[in-house]
């Protein structure tokens, strides 16, 4: 073989990786925020997974170790990728100078050896890229359905945000047909306690991202609320800046319970309007009648859940509640009582001497006015 004709194949075979690689970047390839669905190349289920590796490797290098499902013979397959990123970067197509490649190459590749060279450079990254982001899959082998959701679940649990709690939600997760019926880019029927449904675009048997999931989670649970009156609210941790510390935040806590009693239905238990009701003896084979939680006749049991949840909001968002005489035994209500005996006067009290403070400071005849803001200021 002559230098020709080895500068000729190199050409040849670097023009064939990069058009594979522009072939892959197709623009009707979309990246999810966590998992991506996509089409694969051909009839070729192996050459699907070589593509969006690839693809993968090239165009979303700030992500790490990338694992592809392959979900089915016609080369559907999914990404999943390991840490979530709120950047689409194959929703455009992949732009890459060919020409300017090739013309380098044909300026480097003046003999056959130095473009066997790079050839094997090339293949040697490849290779890497490939034992990089595919290990394992071949171990794997095609997930069966219960496998792909076990693995969704355990994925969620551990990507979820923390303020929200799956502990309490029951819900069918993988790809089930019967799990989208209906669902039109639109919250949908909830089956409470069975299925989770979410706004998606004819996605058939697909898996659904859990972005959807983080950004539905809170619609599920306002959901489940109107679909079940008699659900307590969850026990809920304040943010830092919003469990009592004393005098200085009592205001911003008292806002704050005050709107999770009420939005809960469970304010008549805060303000003492809702008492405990007395014991009566049923028949043994009477089955008791649920009440809304925001019920004014509530049975002893519900009482008592209900308010003791209520108690236990409370309780665990202040900083030292046996120093003001806080008890975890108390009922709602006596508990809001000592605190607002603490702290109401004690506010009063404040503003009172903080009034006083600013009807003494009077302005005097030429003095400057910047120097009487300030002194207002420090009160």
């Amino acid at each position: 073989m002559n230098s020709l004709d080895g500068l000729c194949f190199a050409l040849a075979t670097h023009m064939a990786y990069f058009y594979l690689v522009l072939n892959m970047a197709n623009p009707t390839v979309t990246v999810e925020p966590y998992y991506t669905m996509g089409a694969g190349f051909g009839n070729c289920s192996s050459c699907a997974i070589v593509n969006s590796t690839m693809v993968r490797a090239v165009a979303n290098h700030t992500l790490r170790e990338p694992v592809i499902y392959n979900l089915s013979l016609d080369s559907l397959y999914l990404i999943r990728i390991c840490t979530l990123s709120k950047k689409t970067l194959l929703n455009q197509k992949l732009e890459i100078p060919v020409y300017g490649v090739v013309a380098v190459v044909a300026i480097i590749g003046l003999g056959f050896a130095i473009s066997a060279t790079i050839d094997m450079v090339i293949a040697a990254v490849m290779i890497y890229l490939l034992h990089r982001n595919i290990a394992g899959i071949t171990n794997t082998g095609l997930l069966t359905r219960l496998n792909m959701r076990k693995k969704l679940r355990e994925d969620i649990n551990q990507t979820l945000i923390p303020e929200f709690s799956l502990s309490l939600m029951k819900f069918k997760a993988g790809p089930d047909s019967s799990d989208y019926n209906g669902v039109s880019n639109q919250l949908v029927a909830l089956n409470y306690g069975d299925r989770f449904f979410f706004p998606t675009s004819e996605i058939g048997d697909r898996i659904p991202q859990n972005s959807v999931y983080v950004l539905r989670i809170d619609t599920h649970l306002e959901f489940a609320m109107l679909s079940n009156p008699s659900a307590l609210p969850n026990l809920i941790t304040f943010p830092e800046a919003k469990q009592l510390v004393g005098l200085s935040n009592w205001a911003v806590f008292w806002d704050h319970v005050k709107s999770i009693a009420r939005s809960a239905g469970l304010n008549g238990y805060l303000d003492g309007t809702i008492t405990a009701p007395i014991s009566v003896a049923t028949a043994p084979n009477v089955v008791p009648v649920v009440t809304p939680v925001n019920s004014r006749n509530p049975t002893p049991e519900e009482w008592e859940l209900r308010d003791a949840r209520l108690a236990g909001i409370v309780f665990q968002n202040i900083k030292d509640p046996r120093s003001i005489g806080v008890t975890q035994d108390m009922t709602s209500n006596v508990m809001w009582i000592a605190l607002t005996g603490e702290y109401e006067n004690s506010s009063t009290a404040a503003q009172t001497l903080a009034t006083e403070r600013i009807q003494q400071c009077k302005y005097t005849a030429g003095t400057a006015f910047e120097d009487y803001f300030k002194s207002l200021e420090a009160l």
